[in-house]
């Protein structure tokens, strides 16, 4: 007989400690007092940015940020580690604080079949945009709108955008829905 672990045992080890990593990442995260700090300095062990925005969006001439994470130890398709929004407010070239931050809304790099269904994030007319999309023969996508509301200083989503089609006939098979909503960005 052997001593060793099973294999029960090693996936329940292995959930365990993915819990445990998750628990101190979002830990790092809330625990970040309110003073100013760097944009790196905003970045949890354990993740790196996978993209990211410069803009002003409450119009006080300071650069703004916007910040788009994943795990840097995500090594096993098994694995699903969440994907990280942070919206960062300029206080002059160099300090920032963190205005709002999300760990739901982004899917992890694994959620979209056969390839990664981040498309990416953009800033339009005052809107936030965040892009994915992910499937096969049947392609899905799903699109967020967030808005800043400056009379409360803190980011919306204001609307969600979700479509599907067969790959072989979109034309046919399109079906899209739209919801509008206001919901506070930061979970």
């Amino acid at each position: 007989m052997g001593g060793g672990l099973g294999a029960t045992s090693l996936y329940c080890l292995k959930k365990y400690m993915y819990k445990i990593l998750l628990f101190s990442c979002l830990a790092f995260i809330f625990c970040q007092n309110i003073s100013s700090q760097t944009k790196t300095s905003l970045i949890p062990p354990t993740y790196k940015m996978l993209d990211s925005l410069i803009l002003d969006y409450n119009n006080d001439n300071v650069q703004d940020f916007i910040m788009v994470l994943e795990s840097s130890s995500q090594d096993s398709l098994e694995e699903e580690y969440p994907r990280i929004l942070i919206v960062l407010q300029g206080l002059d070239s160099f300090n920032y604080i963190k205005k709002s931050f999300n760990d739901s809304l982004l899917l992890c790099k694994n959620c979209g079949g056969f390839f990664d269904p981040y498309e990416g994030i953009s800033f339009k007319q005052d809107t936030l945009l965040i892009s994915q999309w992910g499937g096969s023969a049947w392609r899905w996508g799903v699109e967020y709108a967030c808005v800043y509301n400056k009379s409360d200083n803190d980011w919306y989503i204001v609307k969600e955008y979700t479509f599907s089609h067969h790959n072989l006939d979109p034309e046919n098979t399109w079906e899209d829905e739209t919801k509008y909503f206001y919901k506070k960005l930061n979970k």
